[in-house]
């Protein structure tokens, strides 16, 4: 069978050009920089946990063992899901090319994030908003790239808009 015959061409190749083939398509699809390689390189620690060197190493244990072990050095519920979604993104990625049959991850849940609150996100007070815009614009350090001003300035618009650091990032005059 030709199909047969692809799967086991793909399956005997190393599994780094797959990741690399994997990380080049979130590249043509758009994707942003930053999310390609942060991707990318959680879908290679979680095949590298699972020291996989062919498309068959990996397995849904390999996968769930090497989560847990983020969850047993301290990584949080959400941070194993995004690792969980980058190595599930890939084996789905996988399938629909036509290089694995079948998903091997395809029943791996994510965990309940809610159930592990690292940060409870809050809106500051005036007054501590204040404290911060007025300690902000009185100081400068070298690793800043504005001075305290300009920062401020940014942290007002911020507040005032809702956007986060990535969003103001890609503000431009014209906008």
């Amino acid at each position: 069978d030709e199909r047969d015959e692809r799967f086991a061409i793909e399956g005997r190749k190393p599994i780094d050009g797959h990741l690399k083939d994997f990380g080049d398509a979130l590249a043509a699809e758009g994707n942003d920089a930053d999310y390609v390689e942060q991707t990318e390189a959680r879908a290679r620690a979680i095949v590298d946990a699972c020291r996989a060197a062919f498309l068959a190493d990996v397995t849904a244990f390999a996968a769930q063992k090497a989560i847990d072990d983020l969850r047993t050095k301290g990584k949080s519920l959400a941070t194993c899901n995004s690792y969980l979604r980058s190595i599930k993104g890939f084996t789905s990625r996988l399938c629909s090319d036509k290089r694995l049959r079948d998903d091997p991850l395809a029943t791996v849940k994510q965990f309940n994030e809610a159930t592990d609150r690292r940060r409870l996100r809050r809106e500051l007070t005036p007054d501590e908003l204040n404290k911060l815009l007025a300690t902000t614009e009185t100081r400068t350090l070298k690793e800043h790239r504005f001075c305290g001003r300009d920062r401020a300035m940014l942290y007002r618009v911020a507040v005032g808009t809702g956007f986060r650091a990535g969003e103001l990032r890609s503000l431009t005059p014209e906008s």
